[in-house]
């Protein structure tokens, strides 16, 4: 994530450890609920490319979403090939951790997109890597109101090395807030637990992407806004003052 813009960013990285020239293809795919539950939604987004910019662009027309900004996905890398077809890119026999996209090299995905597909997000690339080369590419996918918003807000991470230090700040300022109060019990796997990830939990799901495990929605009202923002009492409280005033 980002430290201050709403974005997600992935790096990867390729590196030849053989002695021989190296084809590989690989693909980002996501698929864009933008809503509460995936069933009630999918009908109603409709998924563009924008050659403009080089990215993808997703958007909600259900009238009462609760997500009426637009859903962005951008590579470093330009894509060879792209879809808004999740049947196409899983395929028939296909499963999501053998998508038959990704059975040969030499195919390429339709360039399909709009409305009326089982909706996803997806690029794929072709590349040779040289013997004892490493290839890195960021994928970024990002959700605001337009895409010269979208634009600005990746200027210091389109790159994997910008992306990378991106990395370093956000670790920074996630131990910031996690380390103010440290437990420490005999149960090292309890101090794991209580020591960074619960309080994470809350902070990242609950409150600032208002989801959970079969819990979409983020249980936005008041009485549990107002249990999840108790476990921040302590790390930040002028937070939590405002979150509940709000």
């Amino acid at each position: 994530a980002h430290s201050v813009n709403p974005l997600k960013i992935s790096v990867l990285e390729i590196k030849n450890d053989s002695n021989i020239d190296t084809k590989i293809s690989f693909a980002y795919m996501i698929r864009p609920v933008m809503g509460e539950k995936a069933d009630a939604n999918f009908a109603y987004i409709g998924t563009k490319w924008s050659d403009l910019n080089c990215m993808f662009v997703a958007e909600n027309h259900r009238k009462d979403t609760l997500f009426p900004d637009k859903l962005f996905l951008i590579s470093s890398l330009a894509p060879e090939s792209y879809t808004g077809n999740y049947n196409e890119f899983i395929g028939k026999k296909g499963c999501v951790a053998f998508p038959e996209a990704m059975s040969d090299y030499s195919s390429y995905l339709s360039d399909s997109c709009g409305y009326g597909f089982n909706p996803c997000m997806a690029i794929k690339n072709t590349i040779t890597v040289k013997p004892g080369i490493s290839v890195s590419v960021a994928y970024i996918v990002g959700n605001t109101d337009d895409e010269d918003t979208f634009c600005r807000s990746i200027c210091d991470v389109k790159n994997p090395y910008d992306a990378m230090k991106q990395l370093s700040s956000v670790k920074k300022l996630w131990s910031d807030l996690l380390g103010v109060i440290t437990v420490d019990t005999p149960d090292i796997a309890l101090n794991y637990m209580l020591n960074g990830w619960l309080l994470y939990q809350v902070k990242s799901c609950r409150v600032d992407g208002r989801s959970a495990f079969y819990q979409s929605g983020g249980a936005y009202g008041f009485r549990d806004q107002l249990q999840d923002c108790l476990a921040l009492l302590h790390v930040d409280s002028k937070f939590v003052r405002s979150h509940i005033l709000m």
